[in-house]
């Protein structure tokens, strides 16, 4: 055999070598490692554009939504507050749902509204959308589907899956209560005899006139003004229940025979409500009150929680209360326990520049979940979200 041709053979055993070798390897060994970079949102639409753009990272998944028995609060094992996360907005709400705690926030800079997912364990926030336009958002309530809010009384649907913020109802409402595939709101005029409960499908549609609702408005306190004042509205599958600012009552709108029944009167701030079981909560200004769903036997639970500036966080075991007041230089948050009726304190906050007039500790908002208190704090430049274990 020529050398040119023991050459050739021997380059040929080599290939043969090399792609058997090739062969025996795993599909594992030959699939690059995933990436670890969180993706990023895409950018945010400035002011002079549009006035309603939306924009939204990409969703969690559906385990991740529904939420993981394995995910646990970051400061189960230690003692005191630990930080979960920072914003660097202006935040509207807490709300937890599963594992996560769920913060909506505003840019008035930017006139921008944005959703916030932060996980309990303190691994990287996901942003799940953003809507710049004009006004500053009301009302953020938080649905599975969707987040709904309020600017400038028109109704807005932010969609969880990445879709664009959509306007569903112009001149609807300031406060509103999310059930059953409907959003519901009071609209009030000055000129005419009755407020008007409303409704409008999730999905968009005519605003249904619900009920009508008489004008009470005592002219001692809020003299010549029928202002539409309806801080805070909760539904369940029966009713649309109404705290009254102005007309110092609750209310309980019917939604089968849409008749209205007054739960408690002389009630000054009433704001908070809350359905736990067969019973509604709310705060008003001497504390915070329980009644049936349909009677009108109010008590009050707890002198703690008296509105309008007191912090509250339902669960079903008992109440979470950050006693806020006005040009205070240092507060505290309780734990209320419904099994007990006796409250602890459980942190304490110290202005952090006293001299200042008003003096602030900086607390915006808490939530409270089946592991852990959530507390979000103003500091200097951001805004920071603690967890501390929950004390029953």
């Amino acid at each position: 055999m020529s050398i040119r041709a023991r050459t050739t053979a021997q380059l040929l055993l080599l290939l043969a070598l090399a792609t058997c070798e090739r062969s025996r390897k795993t599909p594992e060994s030959r699939t690059p490692p995933p990436s670890s970079v969180v993706p990023t949102t895409n950018p945010v639409a400035s002011p002079g554009n549009a006035p309603s753009a939306s924009v939204a990272a990409p969703m969690a998944s559906a385990a991740e939504q529904m939420g993981s028995p394995t995910i646990h609060c970051k400061a189960l094992s230690k003692r005191g507050l630990v930080s979960i996360g920072v914003l660097r907005e202006e935040l509207l709400q807490l709300a937890v749902e599963g594992p996560n705690v769920m913060a909506f926030s505003y840019h008035p800079g930017l006139a921008r509204i944005s959703l916030t997912q932060f996980r309990r364990d303190g691994t990287a926030p996901v942003v799940i959308g953003r809507h710049t336009s004009r006004g500053e958002p009301k009302s953020p309530v938080l649905q599975a589907d969707a987040a709904y809010f309020t600017r400038n009384k028109a109704l807005y649907r932010m969609p969880r899956d990445g879709g664009a913020t959509v306007e569903l109802a112009s001149g609807f409402a300031g406060s509103i209560a999310v059930q059953g595939g409907y959003v519901y709101g009071v609209r009030c005029d000055a000129k005419q005899p009755k407020d008007q409960l409303n409704r409008v499908a999730i999905t968009g549609g005519p605003i249904e006139r619900v009920a009508d609702i008489e004008h009470t408005t005592p002219a001692e306190q809020d003299p010549g003004t029928f202002e539409c004042d309806y801080h805070s509205l909760v539904a369940d599958s029966q009713a649309v229940y109404a705290g009254h600012w102005n007309g110092r009552r609750i209310l309980r709108i019917a939604l089968a025979d849409r008749t209205v029944t007054t739960l408690a009167t002389k009630t000054t701030y009433p704001e908070s409500l809350h359905l736990i079981d067969d019973k509604l909560y709310f705060q008003a200004q001497y504390g915070v009150y329980r009644s049936s769903k349909t009677n009108a036997d109010a008590v009050r639970v707890t002198e703690l929680g008296a509105a309008p500036f007191t912090l509250i966080a339902y669960s079903r075991e008992g109440l979470i209360i950050h006693a806020s007041e006005p040009y205070a230089d240092e507060e505290w948050t309780y734990a209320f326990p419904f099994a007990t009726g006796v409250p602890s304190k459980l942190e304490y906050f110290k202005a952090q520049k006293p001299e200042q007039v008003p003096a602030d500790t900086g607390i915006r908002d808490i939530a409270v979940d089946d592991e852990c208190v959530y507390i979000a704090r103003q500091l200097e430049g951001y805004l920071a979200i603690y967890a501390r274990k929950r004390p029953w």
